[in-house]
């Protein structure tokens, strides 16, 4: 089609090299034969695995990590359950989301099957997941058992600082001191469009001082962060902003683990 837009082209051969590479993509055969869904009114088994995300991965988004994950477990051979209507999804559920650009030692992702899985779809699994993503733990899960939002109450956050960071060691732990001391810490953030101020210590446990634990050797600074449904929480980098009150360039953050509120019941 010739849209006479005024730019010279050899409209005869872009049409000539379309419709060759169309005939050459039908003569390509899929490498696996497609997985189709399992019935939505067969058996559904709920399961409960736990992954790392780390270097590259932390640039990917939420929203990046549910389309990685749900294609690498096709990939893998697991028939999963989908969601009714117009619009079918995966039915995966994750931990609280990571802010982009944070690595963490330990995430957990909800699926539901349409058949019973064993533990060699760890190494399935990970043999199709791009470097960076791994699942470390696999489990089902029983009847009842609550939602990872709503099970998952904590979280606990590691920041390492770089190793020519213009404070000092001595600055840092009389930062640190001040910050445990404090009965209240208040930052400003936006919140439904509109700035609050809020009390940093409701949300944020000890820190603690590591020496050696950061960047080659440097500071790093290890702490707890409450997750809330209905009250929310606060970034790590707010945590960190609030103790030495400013900003640092070039600190690394890795959450380190995910907290539950009760045990974790497997059937």
């Amino acid at each position: 089609i010739c849209y006479d837009c005024g730019c010279a082209c050899d409209l005869d051969h872009i049409k000539k090299e379309r419709v060759d590479g169309y005939q050459q993509l039908l003569q390509l055969r899929p490498l696996r034969k497609p997985l189709a869904p399992p019935p939505p009114d067969g058996p559904t088994f709920r399961y409960r695995a736990a992954f790392t995300k780390m270097g590259r991965m932390k640039f990917l988004s939420h929203l990046d990590l549910l389309r990685t994950l749900s294609r690498a477990l096709r990939r893998a051979g697991v028939s999963l359950k989908y969601s009714q209507g117009f619009n079918p999804r995966p039915l995966i559920s994750f931990s609280p989301a990571l802010a982009v650009g944070i690595e963490s030692h330990e995430e957990f992702v909800d699926f539901q099957s349409g058949s019973t899985l064993g533990l060699d779809l760890i190494g399935r699994i990970n043999e199709v997941l791009p470097d960076g993503l791994m699942f470390v733990r696999l489990g089902p899960l029983a009847e009842g058992v609550p939602n990872l939002a709503k099970a998952i109450t904590s979280a606990t956050y590691l920041a390492r600082m770089p190793c020519d960071s213009p404070v000092t060691r001595d600055e840092l732990r009389l930062a640190v001191a001040a910050f445990n001391d404090a009965g209240e810490r208040f930052i400003d953030k936006v919140r439904k469009e509109r700035s609050v101020s809020l009390d940093l210590k409701r949300f944020v446990g000890a820190v603690d001082l590591l020496e050696g634990g950061g960047d080659d050797g440097g500071s790093a600074l290890r702490f707890p962060v409450t997750l809330d449904q209905q009250e929310g929480s606060v970034k790590p980098d707010e945590v960190l902003r609030a103790i030495l009150g400013r900003d640092l360039e070039g600190v690394s953050f890795v959450r380190e683990r995910l907290h539950f509120g009760a045990p974790q019941v497997v059937s």
